[in-house]
């Protein structure tokens, strides 16, 4: 079976972008009977569609099953929502990058830093006088929610 006979809305996917797709196990004797998700992209040197390895790291039968076909290996379901979102377009890849998403903690914390705010001694804090300035962002005692959040503070 050819992945255009497996996969007949082939002709109709972007090819630029990749796609999940229901695939078969390898046919050998010690290959749990299983359906699994795979990655299904065009390959332009072979004018073809293909698919890599099974989510869950094993091996798989080359092509698409057809697209209404159960998906039955729990590791490939568990890895599903994550592949979703990075197959998903307008995905980008710089926000699951660490160091990116350090500097924006690091912008956020910026913008609620406390302000120095002479009245605020005079009326003083609600919350018997724990917070010596307000957060200049949403005018609420230091550390306000968003900081809470950002240091992981619940």
């Amino acid at each position: 079976m050819t992945n255009q006979e497996a996969q007949p809305a082939a002709a109709e996917l972007d090819k630029t972008r990749r796609y999940l797709v229901p695939v078969a196990r390898l046919r050998l004797p010690d290959e749990p009977d299983l359906v699994h998700l795979s990655v299904y992209r065009w390959l332009p040197m072979f004018e073809a569609w293909a698919t890599g390895p099974a989510l869950c790291g094993r091996s798989a039968s080359q092509g698409a099953l057809p697209e209404n076909t159960a998906v039955t290996c729990g590791r490939c379901l568990e890895w599903k929502p994550e592949y979703e979102r990075m197959l998903a377009p307008g995905y980008h890849p710089e926000g699951d990058d660490v160091k990116t998403l350090r500097a924006r903690i690091d912008r956020a914390r910026a913008l609620h830093r406390p302000q120095d705010d002479w009245s605020w001694g005079a009326f003083g804090c609600a919350h018997e006088g724990q917070h010596t300035q307000l957060c200049r962002t949403c005018n609420v005692c230091s550390p306000c929610p968003t900081a809470q959040a950002l240091d992981g503070v619940q």
